[in-house]
């Protein structure tokens, strides 16, 4: 008898844009799982995440999402694939804005596991085979 078992569900993955001029370059993340981008620099207390030709979230094209010091970004994943972004930091001081990227987030389908044993294997319990 073969057992069908999934893996876990998909976690959570934090971003935290602290410096604008040294943002992570890529994330990796599973379909089901949620992204929440933060804002670590108080110079800097709003952002935007801007996506070209799809997005991850909701496919939609030229996508731009917003989140700030005070209201983080949270999103979850939806759809496979690499996709490209723009983060935009907007400044506290005089709202000038800075602008890195692209940067690459790549999801993927929660992993499934098959475990089938070998044919001819009368099924065991307890994790032994029973001594002949």
């Amino acid at each position: 008898m073969a057992a069908n078992t999934k893996s876990s569900k998909p976690g959570k993955t934090v971003i935290v844009l602290t410096d604008p001029k040294n943002p992570t370059d890529c994330t990796e993340a599973q379909i089901g799982g949620t992204a929440v981008w933060e804002c670590g620099n108080p110079d800097y207390p709003e952002f935007y995440l801007t996506f070209g030709e799809s997005n991850p979230f909701n496919g939609r094209k030229n996508a731009k999402f917003k989140g700030s010091k005070d209201q983080p970004l949270t999103l979850v994943y939806k759809n496979a694939g690499s996709f490209q972004l723009q983060v935009t930091h907007i400044s506290k001081k005089d709202g000038s804005q800075i602008e890195r990227g692209p940067f690459c987030i790549t999801v993927i389908q929660p992993p499934t596991h098959f475990f089938a044993p070998p044919h001819g294997c009368p099924p065991f319990c307890g994790g032994s085979a029973p001594l002949g």
